[in-house]
């Protein structure tokens, strides 16, 4: 059926029209504004928390690996646990917690502990320096000899270990003449210690390293 032109002019008028009538009402565009904001916003935290997600989760996972590889730089019987239990060790002396028993010199000491144990460790000689009592006890399954010296306020414990592994050379460097000692602090109580041949010899005391370090340089195994 063919369009007359008439016709197809008067609909081209009423189209026009109607787009004018439209044009001319306003429109409220708020809702669609804050509903475009909401979703960027929404958009924005989950990228957020994905991101956060991640980057825990690669925390997480360094721990784990830092975990994994400690033992192995360290080897058994980190330096790190054995001076946690050294540290124990003399806060049990000192308080009374461990029983000790009295003596007057280092030669008794050595005579009271290889009574205990034949494989118990040699304590050395000290010129200048007395001994008030004396304990056998482990450290990290190792079994140590422990003299508390006579005199010393506050008062220092000398400890002794032949065991390889019992520990490792770290912590502050501290010479006293041509020796050197490594010191730790635990808790409060510091300790210097030195290795010799597999044999472990450990000062601690409320004292500084200097102190501690010129006490254990005059030891003579």
């Amino acid at each position: 059926m063919t369009e007359h032109p008439d016709q197809k002019q008067r609909l081209d008028q009423a189209t026009r029209h109607r787009l004018a009538k439209l044009g001319s009402i306003p429109m409220d565009t708020r809702r669609l504004e804050q509903r475009l904001r909401s979703q960027v916003t929404s958009q924005d935290s989950s990228s957020r928390m994905v991101f956060g997600g991640w980057r825990a989760a690669v925390t997480a996972a360094a721990a784990v690996v830092l975990m994994v590889m400690l033992p192995l730089i360290w080897g058994p019987g980190p330096v790190q646990a054995s001076t946690v239990e050294l540290g124990r060790l003399h806060e049990d002396i000192i308080s009374g917690r461990l029983q000790v028993e009295p003596v007057t010199s280092i030669q008794e000491v050595n005579r009271l502990i290889h009574e205990q144990r034949q494989d118990a460790p040699h304590l050395p000689g000290m010129t200048g320096v007395r001994v008030q009592s004396c304990c056998l006890t482990d450290v990290q399954g190792r079994l140590v000899a422990v003299a508390v010296l006579n005199g010393e306020s506050p008062k220092v414990t000398l400890v002794v270990a032949e065991a390889p592994g019992f520990a490792h050379e770290m912590g502050t460097a501290v010479r006293v003449g041509d020796r050197t000692f490594w010191g730790h602090e635990v808790d409060g109580v510091r300790m210097v210690m030195s290795n010799t041949d597999d044999r472990w010899l450990c000062v601690m005391g409320d004292r500084a390293y200097e102190d501690l370090a010129k006490i254990a340089a005059d030891t003579r195994f």
